[in-house]
């Protein structure tokens, strides 16, 4: 069958996040405050794929 497309998509991906920098400091108190402290690498991926989501929903 066809190329390996998968292993590029995984790969766009996979480039985006770095899993092993540092924090940039203690998390603070509370839920969702914590979240934010460790999505804030990746907010842009987390809004698109909301955006992505909320637009499949609609319809």
């Amino acid at each position: 069958m066809g190329g390996d497309n998968g292993g590029l998509m995984f790969k766009f991906f996979e480039t985006r996040i770095r899993p092993t920098a540092p924090p940039p400091g203690p998390p603070p108190p509370g839920l969702l405050a914590f979240y934010w402290h460790f999505i804030r690498q990746t907010r842009g991926l987390y809004l698109a794929m909301f955006a992505t989501s909320l637009g499949v929903a609609w319809r």
